[in-house]
């Protein structure tokens, strides 16, 4: 967003690919939605160019939210339930993460094209994201110890970001199966144990969306 308040929507949008694949350590999904906050910047750009920068972050957030339902439905099928997902707790965190970054572009702009200030802003910035992916990364994968090796079982740690994205979170899905799990006529045939691990606490009405998933 401070490119689209500093540079214009065009360069936005380039910058905001590329922050969207710089992501993908942080969160995986960014994987198959790398050009979601370049879209965003780009249409936030766009409208305040225009003079209507309250306007733009509205419109622009509905932008990325839609297009992380999209994403999420072209992966899981849902489409049916595309306009529930914009009422979810993790659709509001959506929202507020363009409000943020829309209030930290117009502080950029405020600050003119300050190479010392842009320069400052871009480190503190490269800090946070750091920072975020080590708690996250500690938070996440410290389960994985938990769950030894088993002879005669295969082990998994599947990353599964998108998956609980309308919760507002982020989880693993650890997984066992028998090296036998693909043959027939084996007792080992089909079988699979895991433990989905999604940070937070919820009651059971505010998954009811991702219920698909569980088994």
């Amino acid at each position: 967003m401070c490119v689209s308040t500093t540079l214009g929507p065009l360069p936005s949008l380039f910058s905001g690919i590329i922050s969207g694949i710089l992501l993908i350590p942080y969160y995986q999904a960014y994987i198959a939605a790398f050009w979601i906050p370049g879209v965003t910047a780009m249409v936030y750009g766009w409208i305040r160019k225009k003079g209507h920068p309250t306007l733009g972050s509205l419109i622009s957030s509905l932008i990325y939210v839609l297009g992380w339902s999209v994403v999420y439905c072209i992966a899981t099928g849902t489409w049916g339930n595309i306009k529930s997902y914009l009422m979810t707790r993790g659709a509001l965190l959506l929202y507020l993460d363009i409000f943020i970054c829309s209030s930290i572009g117009e502080l950029c702009s405020k600050m003119g094209r300050s190479r010392r200030a842009l320069i400052a802003l871009t480190l503190v910035s490269l800090v946070a994201i750091g920072g975020s992916w080590i708690v996250v990364k500690g938070n996440e994968w410290g389960i994985t110890k938990a769950f030894p090796e088993r002879e005669g079982w295969e082990k998994f740690h599947s990353k599964m970001d998108l998956v609980w994205i309308w919760m507002g979170e982020k989880g693993i899905n650890n997984y066992y199966y028998p090296k036998t799990r693909f043959d027939r006529g084996e007792p080992g045939y089909r079988v699979w144990v895991g433990l989905y691990w999604v940070q937070g606490w919820h009651d059971v009405k505010d998954v009811s969306l991702d219920s698909i998933f569980a088994i």
